[in-house]
């Protein structure tokens, strides 16, 4: 095994050998780790106790009867679905008023299979409602859609659609995260902890498009970092480029300044930046050109928030009153409040409700990371001090760009601190964050720290699995007497 790891192989054609081995053991491991990760939350997670998993379960459900776009009644978006699936969510996630609900009593999972045997009735429909997802792109809805189409192709009923969403989802999200190690060319293990987050699990089992959002940005730096770290930008990887960028742009244009990520430093090279720049042009061009084509086409569809706020007006007041929006930030980013956001990237389940336990599962992360900044490898000849600064903005404007979207979208106009943030917002840019941060790691010259940072980390994620499913089995009250 060691030889997957070896520093300095003997010839280049054993270098290249080497590397692709280590790559190959690296994305084997991300496949079984994310299996036994998530897999078992797809039954293990409640139905509709992820945050807006009606609203995606709808949504993927349109979406598999090739119904593209949404519609609007009475001023908010949705679309006809069986009736099945509407009563389905009712009676799993009950309130006087049938809005969604947020944190259930106990739910005994039988008590959740019961309702296997409700046939669909497909053609028994009504309008739902699903304002949240209605105006998203449906690329990212394509593995929930595929589930639930060979589920509707085997005559299941609704909760077993929604079962085979949630799976579907939760592979393609695994594959992509494992691609993403695979094509990472140094670092890998930034990019496990990252995808391994008990919230980044948490998401994968879930219909939520958010799963598409974190692994298609895991992907898309993986290969851009490898491209430029190769100084070549081939045709295949601006396709993978320019379809990742796409479709995480398409659900939420705050990950934007990610696409820039391999500008630097072959903008100054003057050898390289030519290529830097049509590349980087082909990349912004058909990724944000998808994305606006998408949100004009779907304008029909998107409504205002149900908290209050009026987007067209919040717009107005920072463009005449800038500062405000500079005091809003600065009052949202005080420790409590990123302390709260450092929770909830690590994972707050549930409606953003459930804390895991023991609370010390919190601080396993940072143990992972520092375990990869003590052994693992040396960056310093890797990235440039400008490569890593240039990544530190990208992340932090990525960060702005999340605070000024929430502000605009969901808060009161001129309201002088920013709400609805949650931590898995931030999930997408941790990779190249950290990244950024490993360029600044010292270099203790052990021949086999990374294969001893591996196997911590290995460790290491599996204890936060057995605390993640051993939370949700107790908050949720799986097993308890139905």
């Amino acid at each position: 095994m060691s030889r997957f790891f070896a520093d300095k192989p003997a010839t280049p054609q054993r270098a290249s050998n080497s590397v692709t081995n280590s790559s190959r053991v690296y994305a084997l491991l991300t496949i079984v780790l994310g299996a036994i990760g998530a897999i078992p939350l797809i039954l293990l997670t409640p139905p509709f106790q992820v945050p807006d998993e009606i609203q995606h379960f709808f949504r993927a459900y349109e979406i598999s009867e090739f119904r593209i776009h949404a519609q609007a009644q009475n001023g908010v978006g949705g679309d006809a679905i069986p009736k099945s699936m509407i009563q389905l969510s009712t009676s799993l996630t009950p309130l006087p008023n049938g809005d969604i609900s947020y944190h259930l009593p106990p739910s005994p999972l039988r008590t959740t299979l019961s309702h296997l045997s409700t046939p669909l009735q497909a053609g028994d429909m009504a309008f739902a409602r699903f304002p949240g997802s209605a105006y998203y792109s449906p690329i990212a809805y394509l593995p929930q859609a595929l589930g639930i189409a060979v589920a509707r192709a085997l005559g299941l009923g609704p909760l077993y659609l929604f079962y085979f969403g949630r799976l579907f989802n939760c592979l393609c999200a695994i594959m992509l995260v494992a691609w993403a190690v695979y094509r990472m060319p140094f670092a890998k293990e930034i990019v496990i902890i990252v995808g391994f987050l008990p919230m980044s699990l948490y998401l994968f089992a879930s219909l939520s498009a958010d799963a598409s959002v974190i692994s298609c940005a895991l992907l898309f730096t993986a290969i851009s970092i490898s491209a430029q770290s190769r100084g070549e930008w081939n045709r295949s990887d601006l396709i993978v480029l320019s379809v990742t960028g796409a479709i995480f742009c398409s659900l939420k244009p705050v990950y934007a300044p990610l696409l820039v990520a391999g500008l630097i430093p072959g903008l100054f090279r003057r050898s390289e930046a030519p290529r830097i720049i049509r590349a980087q042009l082909t990349i912004l061009s058909i990724s944000l050109g998808a994305t606006a084509a998408w949100l004009i086409g779907t304008k029909s569809a998107m409504t205002l928030p149900h908290s209050g706020a009026n987007p067209p007006l919040q717009m107005l007041f920072i463009a005449s009153h800038p500062a405000a929006l500079v005091r809003a930030i600065a009052h949202t980013i005080f420790p409590a409040r990123l302390l709260y956001f450092f929770i909830g990237s690590i994972g707050l389940l549930g409606w953003a409700d459930v804390i895991l336990q023991p609370i010390l599962v919190y601080a396993l992360p940072v143990l992972s990371f520092a375990l990869v900044w003590l052994l693992g490898p040396n960056l310093k000849a890797r990235l440039t001090v400008l490569q890593s600064l240039w990544y530190l903005i990208l992340v932090i404007l990525s960060g702005l760009l999340v605070m000024t979207a929430l502000y605009v979208t969901w808060c009161r106009v001129g309201q002088n601190m920013i709400e609805g943030i949650q931590g898995r917002y931030f999930i997408p840019t941790l990779a190249l964050a950290g990244i950024a941060v490993l360029r600044w790691a010292p270099n203790w010259g052990q021949k086999e720290g990374k294969w001893v940072a591996l196997t911590g980390l290995i460790g290491i994620i599996l204890i936060q699995v057995a605390a993640k499913d051993l939370t949700v089995i107790q908050a949720f009250g799986l097993f308890s007497p139905g």
